[in-house]
């Protein structure tokens, strides 16, 4: 017997298009958990990262529009937001030309790709790639049954790949409706003394455009990309860039031996609960192969007191502190002052470490800070956050302006939120020809929904558990 959950909510039609030989249409589930399970142990509905119309569709309804009611809009910005947005525009009847300045769609999807245990983001971007050639009339429809080619065709979509846009350019092309920004987030300046060191990298120049980092690494941001970054350089070695260091690995390359040795699965079933102990004497233990060494030393810093990868996914957040936990390589280091990055590219800090003490009749907080310390490192990788990025509609004239929507990271920066993005993507496109305002500048994303039953329910019985 075969059990699926989690795919049916990233593409409910999965075993119509396996059937009917659609295959590269499927739109994958990435196992992230953060749209289905972190919401549901919170008390809300369920829905999916990659499919926001999960479970909300009699919310988010597509329908193709009469004629009169269809626009050509200009996407800037090909990212998970533009994506999701362009493919659900083409299902309202809407032509979009899509536009990014790199030669291939999904943005800084390329980069998460890279990361061991998102080896399945090479699905949304297959699926992306897919959807976005299709022709405006569909091979099938719903049913598997082939389109009615009679019928007013779904919109196209037009690539502009490798193509930079500015503001000039958008007000001399007429021939488009609506904008929308896309172009995402860029990162943080930290501002740091000494920041400009060439010891001195961003995350995306290394994911991205691949510079070699040294063995002994500070990651300075410790959210989301900062864990990212910190997975990254830990299994992955520069001056041995074989399989299983290459970015393209996917999810089927991944191994169920790996697995079983990272997390000492004991597939034998000789040990107590079938995990293996590590004990040097013991046959069993020594019969599996020893976990790769780690590739570099790490120290993770963030400015917070708080313990460090707090905001990670509830569901999730335990395996990437675990991880890191277990490889011995990494220091943690929270309440971090960055004092300076010297001449040798080392960086210097302080600690500060807060602590609450409460009693029936007060609470007191005390602030204790730490001598100077330097960290001796070889590289330092800068994770402190990113920005949206505004140049578009910094540059817009007023008219512009009126017709110039902005989504994802352009709209909020945040923690390089998907699932917001792909969310926001897909709502704009399904809401766009009916909008009260006709001014962009007046148009709020609305904000997450307000708590339902089932929420305020899960809330109110914690109180008595």
């Amino acid at each position: 017997m075969i059990s699926m959950a989690r795919p049916f909510l990233a593409d409910p039609d999965l075993l119509l298009k396996a059937r009917t030989g659609r295959t590269n249409e499927i739109n994958t589930c990435i196992g992230c958990n953060q749209a289905c399970l972190d919401h549901v142990f919170v008390g809300q509905v369920a829905s999916c990262l990659v499919n926001p119309m999960a479970c909300h569709e009699t919310e988010l309804q597509p329908r193709l529009l009469p004629l009169e009611q269809r626009l050509r809009i200009g996407v800037v910005g090909a990212g998970p937001a533009g994506c999701a947005f362009t493919l659900a525009a083409r299902q309202m009847g809407h032509d979009v030309v899509l536009y990014d300045k790199d030669s291939k769609v999904g943005g800084q999807f390329h980069m998460a790709k890279r990361i061991p245990g998102k080896e399945e983001f090479h699905e949304t971007l297959r699926f992306f790639e897919t959807m976005l050639h299709q022709p405006p009339s569909a091979d099938a429809d719903t049913d598997g049954n082939p389109a009615d080619h009679t019928a007013a065709p779904r919109g196209a979509v037009e690539l502009r790949l490798n193509t930079t846009l500015s503001a000039a350019d958008m007000e001399q092309d007429t021939s488009i409706d609506i904008w929308i920004d896309a172009t995402g987030v860029e990162p943080r300046d930290p501002k740091i003394p000494g920041q400009d060191h060439p010891n001195v990298l961003s995350y995306i120049d290394v994911l991205k455009h691949k510079k070699p980092v040294g063995k002994r690494v500070a990651i300075i941001g410790a959210g989301g990309i900062g864990f990212d970054v910190a997975e990254y350089l830990l299994h992955h070695d520069d001056q041995n860039n074989n399989n299983n260091n290459s970015d393209e690995i996917k999810a089927e390359d991944v191994t169920p031996d790996s697995f079983w040795k990272t997390w000492g699965i004991d597939t034998t079933l000789q040990t107590r609960g079938g995990l293996v102990v590590v004990n040097d004497n013991d046959p069993l233990q020594q019969s599996h192969a020893p976990k790769p060494p780690p590739q570099r030393q790490l120290y993770m810093l963030q400015r917070k007191t708080s313990k460090l990868g707090k905001g990670l996914g509830k569901t999730t957040g335990w395996i990437h502190r675990a991880t890191l936990k277990q490889s011995g390589a990494v220091e943690m280091i929270a309440g971090a002052q960055y004092q300076q990055i010297d001449a040798n590219g080392h960086l210097h800090i302080t600690t500060t470490t807060t602590t609450d003490k409460k009693n029936k009749k007060a609470s007191t907080t005390t602030t204790t800070s730490s001598p100077p310390r330097i960290l001796e490192v070889d590289t330092i990788v800068l994770c402190s956050g990113q920005v949206e990025h505004t140049t578009l509609r910094d540059e817009a004239s007023p008219a512009l302006k009126r017709r110039l929507y902005a989504i994802g990271g352009a709209y909020h920066a945040g923690e390089l939120d998907a699932k917001r993005a792909i969310d926001m993507g897909t709502r704009l496109a399904l809401q766009l020809h009916n909008l009260t305002t006709h001014d962009a500048q007046q148009f709020v994303h609305p904000g997450p929904p307000p708590p339902g039953v089932e929420q305020s329910l899960f809330h109110l019985l914690r109180r008595f558990l």
